[in-house]
């Protein structure tokens, strides 16, 4: 599942959104009875306009949010969303390869919404975050041609996370070294400091 290039807004699961702009937007809802996994990451999402429909027999709807208007629903928590939904449903809403994860016991509910329940996860985001290898994937019953082409997606977004935490890493240490210019240091400045005896 891929996600739309749509800049799109969302915010904490139960909050509500508010047009404080001189735009237009519109915040998507999906039907929630047989919602695909294409759709249903998105609902309840705002974008100034959704490409609808996302596919053939899309029910999705747009809600329009006038400036000065609150949005007619708050954010979605996936997490009770699913949990209200089907065996039908569930499969439908977050994808067969994750329902099929689901139903051998190789991730948990949980496992399959973000944590703070404001989106389903990509089979992509689910195998990196659980590291799961291509026979747990195989055993879901998940095809040899899809196990590998998401275990090499899951790699490329682990290596892409360490890509980024390192790039953070060493933006702060430039920052605190930036800080520390001009503060002398004892062991460079041959400071003569001397703790005092106890």
């Amino acid at each position: 599942m891929r996600f739309l290039d749509v800049d799109w807004i969302s915010g904490p699961a139960g909050t509500y959104w508010a047009n404080d702009t001189s735009d237009l937007y519109e915040q998507l809802v999906c039907k929630l009875e047989r919602t695909c996994g294409y759709c249903f990451p998105y609902h309840t999402k705002i974008a100034r306009r959704w490409p609808r429909p996302f596919h053939d027999h899309c029910h999705c709807e747009g809600c329009l949010i006038v400036p000065g208007q609150r949005a007619p629903l708050a954010f979605a928590d996936y997490r009770v969303l699913v949990d209200g939904m089907s065996a039908q449903d569930r499969a439908a809403a977050v994808g067969l390869a994750n329902y099929a994860l689901l139903s051998r016991g190789i991730v948990e509910w949980h496992q399959l919404v973000h944590g703070d329940g404001t989106r389903v996860l990509t089979l992509e985001e689910v195998v990196s975050r659980n590291r799961l290898s291509r026979a747990a994937l195989l055993a879901a019953g998940i095809k040899p041609f899809l196990a590998d082409r998401v275990l090499e997606e899951a790699r490329r977004t682990h290596e892409e996370l360490a890509r980024r935490a390192r790039s953070a890493l060493n933006a702060r240490l430039r920052a605190s070294a930036r800080a520390l210019e001009g503060v002398p240091d004892p062991l460079r400045t041959g400071s003569t400091f001397k703790p005092k005896p106890r």
